[in-house]
C-alpha cells in the first residue's frame, strides 16, 4: 500500500473527527512516512511499519477527546431530508396524475357548457383538465439544487 492510499484510508477512518483535528493527524503520519523514506525505506515499507490504517484510526479515536468529534450538521440534514420528502411527493403526484388522467395534453384546456331551457332552470358546468403541479416541481428542483450546492461547498473546504 502506498502513502496516498494509506492516508486516504486513515482519513476515512477518522471522518468522525473535526476537520482540523483530522488534518493534524494526517499531517503527522505523512511526516512520519517522509522521515522513514529519508531514512532509506521505500514508501511501501514505511507504510507497512506503521500498521494498518484501520487499527491506527481506532486507536486515535479512542484517545481523542469527545469535544474533537464532529457534530451533526443540522442544516445539511434538514436540507437533505426536505429534498427527499419533496422529491417523493413530486414523483408520487406526477405518477398519480398520469395514471388517473392519462397523457397530459396541456395546461389550460377548459370547456364551458350551458344546459337549460326558456322555461326551466339553467345549469352552467365548467370543466377543465387537472394540471400538473408545476409550482411543486419548481420548488423541489430549486431545493435539490440548493442542497447539492450546500454539500459541494461544505466538502470542498
Amino acid at each position: 500500500m502506498g502513502k496516498k492510499q494509506f492516508l486516504r484510508e486513515l482519513n476515512r477512518k477518522l471522518r468522525t473527527l473535526e476537520k482540523s483535528e483530522r488534518r493534524r493527524y494526517l499531517d503527522d503520519y505523512e511526516e512520519m512516512i517522509a522521515d522513514m523514506v529519508e531514512g532509506g525505506l521505500t514508501e511501501e515499507e514505511a507504510v507497512s511499519r506503521l500498521g494498518s490504517p484501520e487499527k491506527i484510526g481506532e486507536t486515535l479515536l479512542e484517545n481523542t477527546e469527545p469535544e474533537s468529534r464532529r457534530r451533526i450538521d443540522v442544516p445539511g440534514t434538514l436540507l437533505a431530508a426536505l429534498s427527499l420528502v419533496l422529491t417523493a411527493v413530486s414523483v408520487w403526484r406526477y405518477l398519480t396524475i398520469r395514471s388517473i388522467f392519462g397523457t397530459f395534453a396541456g395546461l389550460s384546456e377548459q370547456s364551458v357548457s350551458v344546459i337549460g331551457g326558456a322555461d326551466g332552470p339553467t345549469s352552467i358546468f365548467v370543466a377543465g383538465k387537472v394540471s400538473q403541479p408545476l409550482g411543486l416541481y419548481a420548488v423541489t428542483a430549486c431545493l435539490i439544487l440548493v442542497t447539492v450546492f450546500y454539500f459541494v461547498k461544505k466538502y470542498r473546504k
